[in-house]
C-alpha cells in the first residue's frame, strides 16, 4: 500500500484530519500503550486525549497525539487524497434515500428489550431506511412492566431507535397476548 509521508501539505493535512473524523474506518491513534498492536481498546497511557482513544491529528509536521508523548510521519497515500476517500456510511444512506422512487414500506417487529441496540438491530434499521420510501418499527409491549423478561418500557426503547433515525421511519407498539391470530390482527391494524 502506497505511503505519504511528512512534510504534508496544507491540501494533505485538511484530507487526513477529514479521513479521521469520517468514520469510515478506525483512525489512527496514539501508539503510547501497553496493549497490544492491534488492540482497539482505549489507550490508558494517553490521558489528555478522547477518553483515552488517542485519535492522532495531522499537521504539517505529521501526525500527533494531543497527549503530545506520540508522533508518526506517515499516512496511507489514500487518507491524504480526498477524492480517494470511501464513501461514509452517511453518504451512502443519503445517495440511496435520494434515488428511491415507489418503493413500499419496510415494516419491522421486536422486543428491543436491549439497554442499546445490538449491531444486528442497527443494521436491520439502516438496511430498511435505506431500501425503503419509509419504514416503520413495531416493539412489542407485555402487559404488565417491567418484568424480568421484559424490564424497558415502551418509551426507553422509542428512544433507543429513535437514536438509529436516518430517513422517514415512524415508531408504534403492538401488544402482547396469548392469541397468536388476534396478535397477528392487532399487529395488521
Amino acid at each position: 500500500m502506497d505511503q505519504v509521508f511528512a512534510p504534508f501539505t496544507p491540501e494533505q493535512v485538511e484530507a487526513l484530519n477529514k479521513y479521521q473524523k469520517s468514520g469510515a474506518f478506525h483512525p489512527f491513534t496514539c501508539g503510547i500503550s501497553s496493549l497490544p498492536v492491534r488492540s482497539y481498546k482505549p489507550n490508558p497511557n494517553c490521558e489528555k486525549s478522547n477518553n483515552g482513544e488517542g485519535i492522532l491529528i495531522a499537521t504539517a509536521e505529521g501526525w500527533i497525539c494531543p497527549c503530545g508523548n506520540y508522533k508518526q510521519n506517515w499516512a496511507h497515500a489514500f487518507m491524504a487524497d480526498e477524492k480517494l476517500h470511501p464513501p461514509t456510511l452517511d453518504d451512502m444512506l443519503k445517495k440511496q434515500i435520494q434515488n428511491k422512487s415507489n418503493r413500499t414500506m419496510a415494516v419491522i417487529v421486536g422486543r428491543f428489550q436491549t439497554h442499546a441496540l445490538t449491531p444486528a438491530h442497527a443494521a436491520l434499521i439502516t438496511y430498511a431506511q435505506i431500501k425503503y420510501e419509509k419504514t416503520l418499527v413495531v416493539i412489542g409491549q407485555h402487559k404488565s412492566q417491567p418484568t424480568q423478561r421484559n424490564p424497558l418500557s415502551f418509551e426507553f426503547r422509542k428512544k433507543l431507535i429513535e437514536g438509529a433515525r436516518t430517513a422517514d421511519m415512524e415508531i408504534d407498539q403492538v401488544m402482547d397476548c396469548k392469541d397468536d391470530l388476534q396478535w397477528s390482527l392487532d399487529l395488521d391494524n
